[in-house]
């Protein structure tokens, strides 16, 4: 019985190291965090757009989605001097601007996406609008009586 609560002790007292441990990482550790938007005047935030820091001293990378409101947060951090960038379905890559962040310090970069055009989505969401199909059906028809006008002279 004595071995079996030396071992619930030593076990215990390793929890509690690496709780220690891992809260000093996030004291200590730098964090990034910020938001994407799109850009358009109303700045909407992207939710689920990939955002990726690395840091240039030993290329490691860290990955993360945004929010529903476009946020993002890296914690824990090695302090240096880290790259950002982010991108989304739909929207362009955009990389932010290089950060630096010191032994428990803070950055915020925001991220404006341009949402990628193609012909097909030119076409699809500015070309063929309602009033476009409106003006077809109403010169069809325009068609049609004139056609039948004729017929009967």
């Amino acid at each position: 019985m004595y071995h079996l609560l030396k071992i619930a002790m030593i076990i215990l007292c390793m929890n509690i190291l690496v709780d220690i441990a891992a809260a000093q990482e996030e004291v200590d550790g730098a964090t990034i965090k910020g938001e994407v938007i799109d850009n358009s005047l109303e700045e909407n935030p992207l939710e689920g757009a990939n955002v990726t820091i690395t840091n240039y001293a030993d290329g490691e990378e860290h990955t993360t989605l945004t929010d529903k409101n476009g946020m993002y947060a890296f914690k824990g951090l090695i302090p240096g001097r880290y790259g950002v960038k982010s991108s989304k379905d739909g929207y362009g890559e955009r990389i932010g601007k290089t950060v630096v962040v010191a032994k428990g310090g803070e950055a915020f970069v925001r991220i404006r996406l341009p949402k990628v055009e193609n012909i097909a989505s030119f076409l699809l969401n500015e070309l063929f609008t309602w009033q476009l199909f409106l003006g077809f059906a109403i010169g069809a028809i325009a068609v049609l009586i004139l056609l039948s006008l004729r017929s009967r002279i």
